[in-house]
């Protein structure tokens, strides 16, 4: 195999590739990190996302809303919760 052959080869892995993930990037899902939907359909069954507290700094947080689609809140009684 020459040198050229080799580099052919080389370029044409990397522009399938990238072309592989930019059609996938298409057709992401929209859970964290990509994972999973956010419809209560799918195997994600519990997300808690800092940015959906919105609460002043050093408060106690008792509840945080679930945003996964199944409603799977997280509650601390009165004095538990950790603060913010």
């Amino acid at each position: 195999m020459e040198k050229s052959d080799l580099l052919n080869m080389v370029k044409a892995g990397f522009i399938y590739s990238l072309s592989f993930l930019i059609v996938s990037g298409a057709f992401g899902q929209n859970g964290p990190g990509g994972v999973s939907d956010t419809d209560g359909a799918l195997a994600l069954v519990l997300w808690l996302d800092a940015n959906t507290i919105g609460q002043s700094n050093n408060t106690e947080v008792t509840s945080w809303a679930d945003i996964s689609g199944y409603g799977n809140d997280a509650t601390a009684p009165g004095g538990t919760g950790p603060h913010f």
